[in-house]
Formats: structure tokens, sequence, C-alpha cells
């Protein structure tokens, strides 16, 4: 199958983006019109669905690839990333019943090195860079409250943030806090939940002066999100999301608005523009 996308400008429909997908929904070709020249990839998968190698194209020369490879558990054990024919990047991972150890190399040498050790909800982890301890980071789950509780510490061990995560009582997050070492709030989020999926979200960031919105999201009998707004305490609106599916399922129309203070659907238009797109099917 084939999904051309358009973008709507004054009443015209420009092509933007082509993909194309196997029988399994996942994209195999991916093509965007917008840059110069077209920009292309292709993305392969292995018998058990899982991606396996990536390549990106300009003007007929391939310009990276990334290369996937797992264990007989479906793990990721290792990630290449080459520029043209050079590899540039491999991340490794090794797993043991106590954890991982994950290590990134660049042109041969270790730069980045993550060891996790986990017993159930509790974990600990310890990123170094160039061989020198960056960060740690120790969660400890409490069965009575639902709460986790991960506190991080830099390289000196010294105390700078504190991460708590309440969950309700099918075991979804409705609550999260970032405290810095003094215990004070920083920010917080916090969620409605209904049938599973987050209906409204509350954020709150104190870091720079107060800031507040106020995320609400709608889907169908398909569990498919076709509408969100973040608007702030009073009502105005900030940034919206609308989106509307075909009988067969598939997303034929998407319109919006970004003011670029979130992530938007396509970066590419935020900064209060607004965007619509329509997307066609080829069988």
């Amino acid at each position: 199958m084939k999904r051309f996308t358009y973008k709507i400008l004054e009443d015209q429909e420009v092509l933007v983006y082509e993909e194309q997908y196997n029988a399994q929904g996942q994209v195999l070709y991916y093509k965007d019109y917008q840059a110069n020249p077209p920009a292309e990839k292709k993305i392969c998968y292995n018998e058990s669905g899982l991606l396996v190698e990536e390549i990106d194209i300009s003007d007929n020369v391939e310009l990276n690839r990334l290369e996937q490879i797992y264990n007989d558990n479906g793990e990721n054990i290792e990630r290449n990333f080459f520029f043209g024919e050079h590899l540039y990047e491999k991340i490794t991972t090794e797993f043991s019943e106590m954890g991982f150890t994950k290590t990134t190399y660049q042109d041969g040498e270790e730069i980045q090195k993550l060891i996790q050790e986990n017993d159930d909800k509790n974990y600990a982890n310890k990123f170094y860079q160039n061989g020198e301890l960056l960060e740690s980071q120790f969660a400890k789950y409490n069965s009575e409250t639902n709460c986790s509780e991960i506190k991080f510490y830099d390289g000196k061990n010294k105390h700078v943030l504190t991460r708590k995560e309440t969950y309700n009582n099918l075991n979804l997050l409705v609550r999260v806090e970032e405290l810095n070492e003094n215990n004070n709030l920083l920010s917080e989020h916090q969620y409605e939940i209904e049938k599973g999926l987050i209906t409204k979200e509350i954020y709150r960031d104190f870091r720079s002066g107060e800031n507040e919105y106020h995320i609400t999201m709608e889907y169908d009998n398909k569990e498919n999100l076709i509408k969100k707004d973040i608007r702030t305490p009073s009502g105005h609106l900030v940034e919206f999301y609308i989106c509307e599916y075909d009988g067969q399922n598939r997303m034929i129309d998407e319109k919006g608005m970004a003011n670029g203070s979130f992530n938007a659907i396509y970066g590419t238009y935020a900064n209060g523009e607004e965007y619509h797109f329509i997307h066609r099917y080829e069988e």
C-alpha cells in the first residue's frame, strides 16, 4: 500500500510525502518532496517484523545507513551507523540476569556507557562518558503507595534531582513530579485516564516563573487520537490538533496549529502557523 500526503496551501494540494507499507502496516519506503533534492528512506525488517536496516538516500546516493542485530529473544544487541561506507558509530548491548550494559563507540573509540541493574521495579542506572561517571539514577518502588521515586546524582555523587511517579490501580501513570536537591517542586504532570487512555493532562513548570497548560484529548471508538487541545488556565488556545480516519482505520485528514512551545506533529510548520494535510492511499 502507498500513502501520499498533501499539504493544503491556499486551497491547493502540494505533494510533500510518499510512503509505502507492507502487509503488516510497517513503512518500507519514505520520500520527502520538500527536500532539495527529495530525500528518500528505505527500510527492511526480518521475519519477526523487527527493523534490521534503514537507508537514507539523496539524489540516488546513499548518505547513511542503520543496521540492527537482535538476539534470540528479539532484544537489540547491536546498532551500526554508517556514513556512506564508513562505520561511524556502533552501539552494543549485553544482557544479563541483573540488567544490561549499553556501550557506544564512535570511530572505534568508546565514548559512552550505560550500566543498568534492576530488581523488578527497582533499578540503578550509571552513565559514563569517556570513561568517567557522568550521572547515576536510583529508582525505588513503594507498593503501598504505588509510587516510584527516582533520585538523580551527578558524577561527583551530588544529589541534583528527584522524580516521583505515581500510578493508579491499573499501573497507569497518573502523576509525575520533579523536585530539585532542596525538595522544591520544579515541574509536575497530572493525568486523567478513561478506559486506559489519557483524556486530560495538566502540566506545570516552575523553572522560569510559572507556566501551566491544560491538555485535553479525544479518541474515536478504535482508540485513535482525533482531537487534542493545549490551553492556558484562562482558556487561551495555545495549540490544537484534529484528525480524521476512514472506514479502514486509515488517517485521511489532519490539521492543527503549533506555536513551538510543545512538539508539533510536523515541526516544519511550527511557530504559530496552522497546517492542514490530507492523505490518499493506493493499494
